[in-house]
Order: structure tokens, then sequence, then C-alpha cells
């Protein structure tokens, strides 16, 4: 079957670490010949149009698309089986839960034991959508504590976001706290995290072992170490989730010929991932670890190649 020319690669919003990716497998594909649109739609609908085969590939969180396919955290019951992985892409990120020194708050323990009224700003924005994975996660842990945003709101704090003017609260110095992804040399959606911790002094809370290990069991996540220095503030390594991977998706209606094809241009320009203003990179004796099934196409390059034993 001849190659189709023209693929479209669903993203998240412009310029973040899903939609750089999109970016260098559209480059590295125009080398081929193809043409490689990178457009954007909210979750769900990237994520059905993705599986029908309507749309050909897609990027997510690697933690987001073993959910998919499981039918676990937020797709409980509903696993979606037509989804193949193509690579696994190195995009790190931790956890991070930070709180300015005037709070005096030194765990996140005391946050329910003092009904503390804090300004906290998280990953609950939706565009256009269902909630976030992250915010999905944060909600989780703050269960584990004993709290949630409800409870903050009703000790006179504030739960803002991308969507109700949480970026400008930051930047104006009208918050307490934070809980949201870190990564190195703080990456697009670490514009917050550079807006709080350059000009205010922030310690940054470990997550109980406890619940890192529930999250862990339950929800298929990694623990991980952030490391020291991250960020200023951070002061020491601590534990941490880490999601080490995004995956570039597609479904098992992909033509096989196409999808070897792309496996191979990604690891045969895989220089390309290091050009981006996201912390990114590829490895394809990693790649083939998707936590899901690779398309069959995919898999025979990486056997082929020896990638995979």
């Amino acid at each position: 079957m001849a190659e189709k020319k023209k693929l479209t690669f669903m993203a998240l919003v412009r310029d973040s670490g899903w939609w750089v990716i999109g970016e260098i497998t559209r480059r590295a594909l125009a080398e081929q010949g193809f043409e490689v649109e990178v457009a954007w739609a909210p979750r769900e609908q990237r994520i059905a149009r993705v599986a029908s085969g309507e749309v050909d590939l897609a990027a997510n969180a690697q933690y987001e698309v073993i959910w998919m396919y499981h039918g676990i955290g937020q797709y409980e019951g509903k696993p979606i089986t037509d989804l193949r992985a193509i690579a696994a892409v190195i995009q790190p990120c931790w956890v991070a839960f930070g709180v300015r020194y005037e709070t005096y708050l030194t765990s996140i323990e005391q946050i329910k034991e003092r009904k503390f009224p804090l300004r906290i700003y998280t990953p609950h924005a939706r565009f256009g959508g269902k909630l976030s994975s992250q915010g999905f996660i944060a909600d989780k842990i703050f269960e584990a504590y004993g709290f949630s945003l409800q409870d903050i709101e009703s000790w006179g704090g504030k739960a803002w976001h991308a969507e109700n003017g949480g970026q400008v609260a930051i930047r104006e110095g009208n918050f307490d706290a934070i809980m949201y992804r870190a990564t190195p040399g703080y990456g697009p959606g670490g514009k917050r995290w550079q807006e709080a911790t350059i000009p205010h002094n922030m310690r940054f809370l470990p997550i109980a072992p406890s619940i890192l290990d529930m999250m862990v069991e339950k929800y298929r996540m990694t623990r991980g170490t952030m490391p020291r220095l991250l960020m200023r503030g951070v002061d020491e390594s601590m534990p941490a989730l880490y999601f080490p991977y995004r995956l570039i998706y597609t479904s098992k209606h992909m033509d096989e010929g196409l999808a070897f094809t792309i496996a191979k241009t990604l690891d045969e320009r895989a220089e390309y991932f290091f050009e981006t203003h996201y912390p990114t990179s590829y490895n394809p004796n990693l790649a083939w670890r998707a936590g899901i099934p690779l398309h069959p196409g995919a898999e025979r390059y990486y056997r082929e190649r020896g990638y995979m034993k």
C-alpha cells in the first residue's frame, strides 16, 4: 500500500511539550516528503479522532496514554484499546509543591491542620474539555492529605488556575503556593515557576512517601527524585512523582509501513529533539518502552535495528 503523504499530529496548546514533539515530527518527516499538520483540539476530541484512525498521530504524557489504554485513572472502566505506540520521547518533569516563606508552612499536612486560607495555583484548567490529568493527580494527592480545593476556598483561600486569572495572580504576587509540573530549564509551563520563584522566596515541600507509593500502585505513576537546584528554592533533592516520557501514539488502523517509516525517521533524525526550547531528547533503546502495545510497524523497526532484544 502506498504511504499517505499528508498527516495530522494532534497536540495540546501551541508551544507546549506536546506541540514541540509534533513540530519535531513534522520537521523530520518533511525530509521524507510528508506534509504534517500540527493541530490542537480539546483532549477528548484528540483521543477519539486518533483512536478511530481519523487523525494519524498525537502526543500525551506516557502515564495518560497508559490510563487511556488500560481504562484507569480518569478513564476508569473505559479502556481505549485501539491505541498503539510509535515512540516514547524523553521530556522529564516532576510534580512540585512550593509555598512562599511568608506562609510559614513547612509541610503539606499543616494546610489542613491550620485550615490555611491558601491562595494556590494548580493545573485545573480544562481548555474546553474535562479536568486535566495533572489536575486529577493534584486532587488525588490533596484527597490523600484529607482536604480539597473546595476546603481551601471555604477557609478563605483561592484556587487559581490558567483559566481564571491565575497566571496574572502569580505575576502580581497574589498567591501563596503553586502545585504544578516542573521541568529542567523551566520549560513553557515553567513560566509560572519563573515568575514565582525569581521575585519571591519559596520553600518546596515533599509529598509524603506513603502518598507517593499510593499514586504509583493505584495509578501506575513513576516515583523519582526532583533534583536539587532544578529551580530557585529547590535547595535539596526530594522524592516526587516523576514523568520521564511523553508518548507519540496512533491507532491500530495506521498502515504498518507508515508506522515503520515514522519510527525509522524519528530515530534517524534524533538530533532534532535537542533543537527545541523545551528539554527534549530521544533514545531508541528506550523509545519502544511505551507501556501500551507498539504499533506492529514501529515494533518491526525497533526489532530489526536490535533495539528490542
